[in-house]
């Protein structure tokens, strides 16, 4: 397992039109599981509060992860073929297929599902307390989705979420604005619900270098 990477200033918000110091080589340094979120399923603690997930051993049974069912309720397909699924927290759990790891965007640290499970810090209608360990966390989740069944996951399903999602579309190489029409057009209309949450999906392509018209 890879070092967990610490934060020097976990409430920096970097300002609109700031490049970011972070780039597509360093989100792969975070390796499988990133450096980024809080995961409560964890092995270690750096000291600091923060957590990171156990090890996947390779040859174990978690390697065989059966994907996301098509036909499964708010399961979208991105271009690359990876399917994640979206949720609201405030709805019921849909019957059939469990996530492997869900991604939480709460402003309180959620109670513990019974699968792995990363926070990140977001109040409604806001922006992450942490921009860039937000995006790392997020693409722990885009990588981690090629072979497990991923789940992210807000209050309502919509602004947050949709917020998410067009950030793994700008990963697979959208730029902002195409992201986030991708992700009305196959999650939900209203994804992306206020205008700063705009401003975080530009901050994801600069600092993985997509395009950012």
């Amino acid at each position: 397992m890879r070092d967990h990477q610490g934060f020097t200033d976990p409430h920096r918000m970097p300002q609109v039109g700031q490049r970011l110091p972070l780039t597509v080589g360093e989100f792969a340094q975070g390796g499988q599981y990133g450096s980024g979120g809080h995961g409560v399923n964890s092995v270690g603690d750096d000291g600091d509060g923060r957590h990171f997930p156990q090890v996947r051993e390779i040859g174990t049974e978690f390697d065989m992860t059966e994907p996301w069912n098509i036909d499964t309720p708010k399961v979208i397909t991105l271009p690359s073929g990876r399917r994640i699924r979206g949720r609201g927290l405030r709805y019921d759990m849909p019957e059939g297929q469990t996530p492997t790891l869900a991604v939480h965007l709460t402003d309180h640290r959620p109670p513990a599902p019974p699968w792995e499970f990363l926070w990140i810090p977001w109040r409604d209608f806001w922006l992450p307390t942490d921009p860039m360990e937000a995006m790392r966390t997020l693409r722990t989740a885009y990588d981690r989705a090629a072979d497990e069944r991923v789940e992210i996951c807000c209050g309502g399903g919509v602004g947050r979420t949709g917020t998410a999602l067009s950030a793994l579309c700008v990963f697979e190489g959208m730029n902002p604005k195409d992201a986030v029409k991708w992700v009305r057009q196959n999650y939900h209309s209203r994804a992306v619900e206020v205008p700063w949450q705009r401003c975080f999906i530009r901050q994801v392509a600069g600092a993985t270098g997509s395009g950012q018209s």
